[in-house]
């Protein structure tokens, strides 16, 4: 009887000493025994279709996907043992420098601006640089755990007659050992001569000139290893998934491939240009596979509670693999690449504001001719977490 009354009495301390555990999900309540004074868990006397029934506690929002005691069928235990193994094993942090949001969705309006860039250099004359206008896209993002729904509008044909000839897509998996993306470039509208140097004093007055032989596509992906992955978040900065606490930075190691179809008609130049330039007067192709070794730094600065920056700077070296059906011929040659992130994050509460900028730039030399390509990207955007 004694050990009862005790039994008794630290029941009731501890249902004062915690009020809200009655709405929690931690279930504190006790069956006695009293013919053997012990005390036994409800879960054991509970019937086991209930104990185990994780549809029910799916409808009461009390499934916990870490509880190893909820018995699931064969194939969803296993999609779940996995995933608890990456969780322990890729994703997890030290709680003193990165914290999780509490929070698994997001929706946030994003202004997407993006412009193609192209300097091509033959070595028996000047180099000839063309970028393609300013593309802006206006979109509405959301997110919860593992899906997602967005739609944007091309600005620039809703704004002109001009039929949208760009495309640009890309894919994005993070976690605090890895980053990986992939991407999907696609450009065959008019781009202009930004400058364009024909060896006299009247240079100024071929900028800006319109170049519709072009015709560009490019797709590829990169992964990369981070180093410093228990104190430092990649995701802080650019997918808004956790918190950065204190100022920290991390080496990263990876590859990236990128496969390029790009050509240009150089007759469509105008003939000012053809007769005072050493450009040659036919098409020229790149057609191409580029196989990169990409390392570098990357930190972020905690400037206050509410402010992040970060910089990042991964340049990549390699070979490429050219095609049969470009100009230069099947030729195995050097590839150089560099991938260089900028972004500031507002955070007050739940509510985000974020401006990110990112150059993706590629160098492939060849016989007679270097050919750079890039793109350059600015992105806003604001929203909740929920």
């Amino acid at each position: 009887m004694l050990r009862l009354a005790i039994t008794l009495i630290l029941s009731m301390m501890l249902a004062t000493a915690f009020p809200a555990a009655a709405n929690a999900d931690l279930d504190l309540s006790l069956d006695i025994d009293a013919s053997a004074a012990t005390v036994v868990p409800d879960s054991v006397n509970m019937p086991r279709d209930v104990r185990y029934s994780w549809k029910q506690l799916l409808r009461q929002r009390r499934l916990k996907v870490n509880d190893e005691s909820i018995e699931y069928p064969p194939f969803i235990d296993f999609c779940l043992r996995v995933y608890r193994w990456a969780e322990d094993n890729f994703n997890t942090y030290n709680p003193d420098y990165v914290a999780g949001t509490g929070k698994h969705g997001k929706v946030r309006l994003v202004s997407d601006n993006w412009t193609d860039t192209y300097l091509v250099e033959f070595s028996s004359g000047k180099p000839l640089f063309m970028a393609s206008n300013l593309y802006c896209n206006i979109g509405f993002q959301a997110n919860y755990s593992i899906l997602s729904l967005s739609y944007s509008v091309d600005m620039n044909s809703l704004l002109s007659d001009r039929t949208a000839q760009h495309k640009k897509l890309g894919f994005s998996f993070s976690c605090s050992r890895i980053y990986a993306d992939a991407y999907y470039w696609k450009n065959t509208g008019t781009t202009k001569i930004r400058q364009i140097d024909l060896g006299s004093d009247k240079d100024k007055q071929y900028e800006d000139v319109p170049f519709d032989g072009l015709s560009f596509r490019a797709y590829g992906a990169m992964a990369f290893y981070i180093f410093n992955y228990s104190r430092f978040s990649f995701a802080a900065a650019y997918n808004l998934s956790n918190y950065q606490l204190r100022s920290q930075g991390s080496w990263m190691l990876g590859a990236s491939g990128t496969r390029y179809d790009c050509s240009f008609d150089f007759t469509k130049l105008p003939e000012y240009i053809l007769e005072n330039s050493k450009v040659p007067k036919e098409t020229y192709r790149l057609n191409y596979n580029s196989v990169n070794v990409t390392g570098g730094y990357s930190f972020n600065w905690v400037m206050n509670r509410h402010l992040l920056f970060n910089t990042t700077t991964l340049p990549g070296i390699g070979v490429s693999f050219s095609h049969s059906d470009s100009t230069t011929g099947h030729r195995t040659l050097l590839s150089l690449a560099v991938r260089q992130m900028l972004s500031l994050t507002y955070t007050n509460r739940q509510f985000f504001i974020t401006a990110n900028g990112s150059f993706h730039g590629n160098l492939l030399p060849t016989t007679g001719m270097r050919f750079n390509s890039g793109i350059v990207n600015f992105q806003v955007s604001t929203g909740v977490r929920f």
